[in-house]
Formats: structure tokens, C-alpha cells, sequence
């Protein structure tokens, strides 16, 4: 019975071959928005402070809040929405949001600095959402745990990684360079994400066009 339970508790991950292709079409933009997270975790407040040119916490903190609570707000909102579309409409939401975020730091613009990260934690929450709901769709009851914890261990590697490679950057650098680096490497994650969506759906789109059977 002891060795049952173990057995239970073991983690198990596991991607089968049709849901494979999806998953590695999906991790860029995994990468890329809980990259972001970290990123806004660790060095967001030091970013914030230096475009406003404060020393306030409590600004530092609005950041992250607001990456947080913009994505929170998103999946609320727009749920049920179809999850290739929803992942397709995160990915540009953070290349664009990112892009502000990148102008706002050399303008030192603490408006445009809120309204990309705010673009951006919309980015975040349907990026995340719609990814993963596009790769789990594709499981079978008994092979979601795998293929969430798979999904899982690629998105907290993301957060976690880049944060401390942030941290050790920001030493030998700046932290508007070492912002700017960050930057340009999630909205090319997420580009690349969002070309590799777009030519799945539509390569799916041709064959259930040439196979009736496949869209039954």
C-alpha cells in the first residue's frame, strides 16, 4: 500500500508526440512572459525608481502590480476566448507593450513606462493562458499532469533564470542596458512564437480543407 501511495505522489511528465510539436511552438512565448515576471520581480522597482527619478517604494512596487494585476484582469475578462487566438493576441500584446516599456526608459517617461507595462501584463496574462490551453487541449484526461507539469517546469525555469542572469548583468552593466537587452530578447521570443502560431493554424486549416474527416 506504502508503495502505492509513493508511487502516486512520484511527479510525472510526460509530452506525447502529438502535443510536442505545439509545446515547442509555445515555450518561446512561455519563455518570454514569465521571463518578464522575473524580470519585473527582481529589477522592475531599481527600472521604475530610475525613470521616475524617485526612490519610492511604493513606486517600485506599482510596477509590478500593475504587470500583475493587468494580466489578472485580462484572463477575467477574456477567458473564453479561443486559446490559438488568445495566445496570438498575448504574444503581440507584449512585443508592443515591451516596446513601450524600452522607449519609456530612454524618455524617461513614467507614463509610457505604466502604460507598456500595463500593455504588457495583458500580454502576459493571455499569453500564458492561451499557450497553455492550446498545448493541454490536445492532452487526453490521463496525459494533462504530464503535460502541465512539463509546461510548469519550462515557465518557473523562465522566471527564475533570467532573474538571477538579470541580477549578475546588472553589476557589470547598467540597469537601463541590462533592461534593454531583456527587452529586445522576450519581444523576439514572443515574435517568434506568434509566426510559429500562425503557420501551425494554417497548415491545420489546409488539412482539415483536404480532410473533411479531420474536422468531424
Amino acid at each position: 500500500m506504502h508503495r502505492g501511495i509513493r508511487r502516486a505522489l512520484r511527479p510525472a511528465i510526460a509530452v506525447p508526440p502529438r502535443v510536442r510539436e505545439v509545446l515547442l511552438i509555445a515555450a518561446p512565448s512561455l519563455i518570454a512572459v514569465w521571463a518578464l515576471a522575473g524580470f519585473y520581480g527582481s529589477l522592475g522597482p531599481s527600472l521604475a525608481a530610475q525613470v521616475a527619478g524617485s526612490d519610492s517604494t511604493v513606486l517600485g512596487g506599482a510596477a509590478l502590480f500593475a504587470l500583475a494585476a493587468s494580466g489578472a484582469l485580462t484572463l477575467l475578462l477574456f477567458h473564453r476566448t479561443e486559446p490559438r487566438r488568445f495566445a496570438l493576441a498575448g504574444n503581440g500584446l507584449v512585443m508592443i507593450g515591451v516596446a513601450i516599456v524600452l522607449w519609456s526608459v530612454t524618455a524617461t517617461s513614467v507614463a509610457g513606462f505604466f502604460v507598456g507595462t500595463v500593455i504588457a501584463g495583458a500580454g502576459f496574462g493571455a499569453g500564458f493562458q492561451g499557450g497553455l490551453r492550446t498545448i493541454v487541449s490536445l492532452a487526453g484526461p490521463a496525459e494533462r499532469a504530464g503535460v502541465i507539469s512539463a509546461a510548469y517546469i519550462i515557465c518557473y525555469l523562465a522566471m527564475g533564470l533570467p532573474a538571477i542572469l538579470a541580477g549578475v548583468l546588472v553589476v557589470h552593466s547598467t540597469v537601463t542596458r541590462t533592461a534593454q537587452e531583456f527587452g529586445i530578447t522576450v519581444i523576439a521570443l514572443a515574435a517568434i512564437t506568434a509566426v510559429g502560431t500562425i503557420v501551425s493554424g494554417r497548415r491545420t486549416a489546409r488539412q482539415r480543407a483536404l480532410s473533411p474527416s479531420l474536422a468531424q
